[in-house]
């Protein structure tokens, strides 16, 4: 059975090649080739956030547990503008900034008040499954049903049901 640092190792390695992926595909410019820089950005951002959780008693809490978990927020955010901008709809950054900076700030409050792992695993939770429910209503908006987006629009849905 694989410990949970090697997990957390993996999960990070595939989230690195992700934004390797996405950063080399080779797109026309515009809308759809931003779109595939804010997700490969996004990648780096959560594997980043899950290398600094991963490595938990290893480090200070404050990097491991409001840095990571901040960054992988911040990672979930841009893959929530990337795929609003694939679709077509309007960008939200200025939301999603004020979103991840009081996520953060929150989660420092928590994590220096020594607020119980379990509440904060809730917060965490909430604030992905927050952005869960953002991707899949772009995904279901009826005017993202052009050819070049529609396997993107399926795919979203199936994960991040």
């Amino acid at each position: 059975m694989l410990d949970i640092r090697t997990m957390y190792f993996l999960l990070m390695l595939s989230s690195v090649v992700a934004g390797i992926c996405m950063l080399g595909l080779k797109v026309p410019p515009g809308e759809r080739r931003r779109s595939a820089i804010l997700w490969g950005f996004g990648s780096f951002s959560v594997a980043t956030g899950l290398l600094l959780i991963g490595l938990r008693n290893s480090i200070p809490l404050w990097p491991s547990a409001v840095l990571g978990n901040s960054l992988l927020l911040w990672g979930f955010l841009l893959f929530y503008l990337a795929f609003s901008l694939l679709m077509g709809r309007p960008q939200q950054n200025r939301s999603a900034l004020f979103i991840a900076l009081g996520y953060a700030v929150i989660y420092h409050f928590m994590v220096t008040l020594e607020v119980p792992v379990r509440y904060r695993i809730t917060i965490v939770s909430l604030m992905l499954m927050a952005v869960s429910i953002g991707m899949i209503s772009v995904a279901r908006q009826p005017h993202a049903a052009n050819p070049h987006t529609r396997s993107a629009r399926l795919l979203v849905q199936f994960f991040y049901g």
